[in-house]
Formats: structure tokens, sequence, C-alpha cells
């Protein structure tokens, strides 16, 4: 195939896509393909620029695949499969039912009071919200 000096946004998109949106397998197919060689910082940067939506509409559609491949697994026969995946489906998207993950621990000799542990990720969420309260 003869070497072609650019992409053009259609043709950007259409390696994007079929790339599921991941910028280094993309600058891969782009060199194989057309023979031109990009940067993974060169991808997603033209991306950017080029639509945001449509790179988000690709994330999504990784997790529907995603999603699904899971669904998937929570029906396996394998019992041990199952299970991990129905825990992780409950830990993820089953939280507004009350899957959550936390420990409880209690120390003795200590007269009711109680120690939560909370993971970092909620740790930091609430330090943004109380900052962003006491901004207002």
């Amino acid at each position: 195939m003869p070497r072609k000096s650019d992409v053009s946004d259609k043709e950007f998109l259409d390696f994007l896509t079929k790339n599921a949106g991941l910028f280094a397998r993309t600058a891969k197919a782009i060199e194989i393909e057309l023979g031109i060689t990009l940067t993974r910082q060169a991808i997603k940067m033209r991306a950017d620029k080029l639509s945001r939506e449509v790179l988000k509409d690709i994330q999504e559609r990784n997790i529907d695949i995603a999603e699904s491949a899971l669904h998937d697994l929570i029906r396996s026969k394998n019992e041990n499969i199952k299970l991990r995946a129905a825990e992780l489906y409950l830990r993820t998207i089953g939280r507004h039912r009350g899957y959550i993950e936390k420990a409880e621990l209690s120390v003795q000799g200590v007269p009711e009071k109680e120690i939560v542990v909370i993971s970092a990720q909620e740790y930091l969420a609430q330090k943004k919200k109380d900052k962003d309260a006491a901004n207002q």
C-alpha cells in the first residue's frame, strides 16, 4: 500500500472506533495500515480536538461490552466464577441497594464508639464535599 502523509478525520475516527478508543492501539493500527507513525499522545490530542462526544460514546460502548461479559459470567455453570462475578456486580452496580463493601471495627474498652473504615475514594469525595461546603 502506498504510504500516506496524513489521516483524514473520518479515517481517524474509524480507526479510533475500531480500536475501542485505545490510543496506543489506534496509533499502532494507523502505522500498520497506513504507514503513518503517530504517538499515543498525538492520538489523544487529536481525539480530544475532533470530538470528545465520539470518544465518550466509544467508552460507553466499551462499558456496555464489559457489562455484557459480566452478565455472561454471572450465568456461568462454574459456581466460583458465578459467585465472583455476582459479587463484583453487586459491589459496583448494586451500591444503591446497600451492597457496599466496608469494614466495621469495634475496640474493647471504648464504650459506644464505632470505627468505620472507608475507602480512599470515599474519603477524598467527602473531603471535596466538605471543602465545597466551606467555600459557599
